[in-house]
């Protein structure tokens, strides 16, 4: 058998000519067989030439035996034809003054399970999203050298996998979104994207969106970063960056479109990931905008290594009050979040905030200002916190009123509780959070402007009175009380007291 190859025409004696322009075109692999095959013609001290172009016959494994070397060529040219095509195919035509038909022309050219490679460029699509509804992949070069401007990325299709470009339409709504039908198992690996309001953005209003995993990929400059209303959506290794007046991440539900449009978050996760320069770095709550009776749950999402630098609320699940625009609001289930590192701080009141929640879990925590709860969370479970910046970490001081009146026992053992002018009468102390059984907390209660208050709730509180006595009115100015408390959960009235000081000077 003959072989003639000059790496612009070649054939055998049994095919025809490849088409060279395919063959240039081929993957890096393809490449360096013919550079192997160019060394076996031209060296002529070299091994066994006939036998070498005989195992080249071969398939993978010897599965695939072909009569010649031009047949296993011509396989793989129709073979890579049929699942590779590249925008370099469709140039812009005659009057198209943009990229966005081209492309178009490029998504509608590649075949199921196909990839279409996008080379280095950058390619605008004045004011067009660019809509994926087929299982296609579309890789560019990186999201440093291959750029869509102007213009978003409508998944509409599940099985789609996109790597290597950046999205920038600051004028347009999101840069990736996956929210107009239900679909799943979506890729998407080292992308950026920049829009107006939304960098990523998954929302199930429509059909379920489900399995989406985001690799390494960067948000900048949008409202909000990184956005999930939707199940098992996993954020991996990627950054949201500058979003000053929204959320880096969001784990959300609601219902905005409709009372039957109701998008939950269930099973999400936000893993290695980072937050710079947010007004929240993660923003968690359920609203209902449709009906008092809130319909939308959030639940069981996690949270695995997450950085937050200069981001003004750093974590914040639940809320307490009902915004305007919406009817109701729920509690954030079973939240998990373990292992959090704070940079530098924007504000000195918390780095993690826990409002309507139930069961959820905090641990592993290296923060500036710890954590706290409002009186809405329930049974959460906080533990292994280092609050760097307190110079009391274990101590409170605060002001008692209504909205300040329950203390955060798994965060702090001693609280300085000061009766004002603005203190009300009747405002009781009570206690939140889940300390370790067998736990005591202290508590000094001081006239500092009113001397009388409510003392503390009955129904959560054990007092011996022939043995202790609260003193909860007339207290003289800067004269107060010191009480301690055991948390023992095997009793319905939880907190027992062991010790009540008699009035003594606080001056």
């Amino acid at each position: 058998m003959s072989l003639i190859y000059d790496k612009t025409n070649w054939k055998d004696d049994k095919t025809t000519p490849v088409n060279a322009r395919n063959l240039n075109n081929m993957e890096d692999g393809i490449e360096y067989i013919y550079h192997k095959w160019d060394k076996i013609i031209q060296d002529s001290t070299t091994g066994d030439h006939a036998a070498e172009l005989i195992d080249a016959r071969y398939g993978p494994n010897d599965i695939e035996k072909y009569p010649t070397l031009g047949h296993r060529l011509n396989h793989m040219d129709d073979k890579f034809k049929n699942e590779i095509n590249s925008l370099i195919f469709y140039p812009r035509l005659t009057g198209e003054t943009n990229d966005y038909h081209r492309i178009i022309r490029a998504i509608q050219n590649t075949k199921e399970g196909g990839i279409l490679n996008i080379p280095q460029g950058s390619y605008y699509l004045d004011g067009n999203d660019i809509v994926i509804n087929k299982a296609i992949s579309i890789i560019g070069q990186s999201f440093d050298y291959t750029m869509f401007i102007g213009g978003g990325i409508v998944i509409e299709s599940s099985n789609v996998n996109l790597e290597g470009f950046t999205v920038s339409c600051p004028a347009l709504d999101n840069a990736f979104q996956a929210n107009t039908v239900g679909v799943g198992n979506i890729f998407i690996k080292n992308c950026k994207g920049i829009a107006r309001d939304h960098s990523f953005l998954f929302e199930s209003y429509f059909g379920t969106v489900q399995n989406v995993i985001v690799d390494n990929c960067i948000s900048m400059n949008s409202i909000h970063g990184f956005i999930s209303k939707a199940t098992n959506i996993t954020f991996i290794n990627c950054k949201a960056n500058n979003h000053p007046n929204g959320f880096g991440f969001g784990v959300i539900s609601d219902n905005i479109p409709g009372i039957d449009k109701v998008a939950n978050a269930i099973n999400n996760s936000i893993i290695n990931c980072s937050a710079t320069v947010c007004s929240s770095g993660l923003r968690s709550y359920v609203r209902d905008k449709w009906t008092t009776n809130c319909v939308p749950r959030c639940s069981q999402n996690n949270i695995e290594m997450f950085t937050v630098n200069k981001c003004m609320n750093p974590i914040s699940i639940g809320e307490d009050t009902v915004p305007e625009g919406y009817k109701s609001i729920y509690q954030v289930e079973m939240f998990n979040i373990q292992g959090l590192r704070e940079v530098a701080k924007l504000q000195d009141e918390f780095t993690i905030k826990l409002a309507k929640t139930y069961r959820c879990m905090i641990d592993n925590i290296i923060s500036r200002n710890g954590v706290i709860q409002t009186q809405n969370a329930n049974e959460n479970i906080i533990c292994n916190v280092l609050a760097q910046d307190k110079t009391r970490p274990h101590t409170e001081a605060r002001a008692l009123r209504e909205s300040t009146k329950f203390l955060n026992t798994s965060i702090n053992n001693c609280f300085e509780i000061r009766l004002d002018n603005s203190t009300e009468d009747g405002t009781v102390i009570d206690f939140e959070g889940l300390p370790k059984s067998g736990s005591i907390v202290t508590i000094i209660v001081r006239n500092a402007g009113k001397g009388n208050f409510g003392g503390f709730n009955s129904s959560s509180c054990t007092i011996d009175t022939t043995k202790f006595t609260i003193k909860n009115s007339n207290i003289p100015f800067n004269q107060g009380q010191v009480t301690q408390w055991m948390y023992t959960p095997g009793i319905s009235r939880k907190w027992l007291c062991i010790y009540a000081s008699d009035l003594i000077n606080l001056a």
